[in-house]
């Protein structure tokens, strides 16, 4: 392998803040590290170029671009399984057809071209504030039922997501380090 880029990361924050939910702990806690999570993926290739976004591994469809918008697109589908029945997500059609490029049943296809990192960031932080946010706001108990046969209430979705956000951003790590990129992890200063 050739020179590797080294980034900063981030500071990895561990000190939960309230978010939807404050009246509930638990959900605030699952919201933070989502929120957390998010944030830590996008810093990772936020800044990277696109020939780096778009390298398909051979043998695979499998792009960093890919995972990134998989992403957004997993949050998004287990957002609106939460909302069915308790709000409508109100998500513009043109953006859920881009997010919707991250789809399992799109994996068997070549990936598609991500022209600009800023664009995934972007689709992040609007499935964030536009459904995901209000769509946590919208449940009243973490035990609510979801139709799911083994996801079966919001509690475990939420906890799915944190799993999910977290092995994916490990594989875009291993993938970004193999094209040169690495990423270097920090805690926040806890006395700040």
């Amino acid at each position: 392998m050739g020179s590797i880029v080294t980034k900063n990361g981030r500071p990895r924050n561990y000190a939960v803040e309230a978010t939807v939910g404050a009246d509930d702990p638990e959900r605030a806690g699952y919201l933070y590290y989502l929120d957390e999570l998010r944030e830590r993926a996008a810093d990772q290739f936020r800044d990277l170029p696109a020939e780096v976004l778009n390298h398909v591994f051979d043998g695979t469809t499998i792009s960093v671009g890919r995972l990134a918008l998989h992403l957004c697109w997993a949050e998004l589908s287990w957002m609106e399984r939460v909302a069915a029945g308790r709000i409508t997500v109100p998500l513009a059609p043109e953006l859920r057809e881009e997010i919707f490029l991250g789809s399992l049943d799109r994996f068997d296809q070549a990936p598609p071209r991500i022209e600009r990192a800023a664009r995934i960031v972007e689709l992040y932080s609007r499935t964030w504030s536009e459904v995901t946010m209000p769509v946590c706001a919208a449940v009243k108990d973490l035990d609510e039922r979801i139709d799911h046969p083994s996801l079966s209430s919001v509690r475990k979705v939420l906890q799915h997501l944190l799993w999910h956000w977290t092995y994916h951003s490990g594989q875009i790590g291993i993938l970004t380090l193999q094209l040169g990129y690495d990423y270097t992890w920090r805690f926040a200063d806890a006395r700040s």
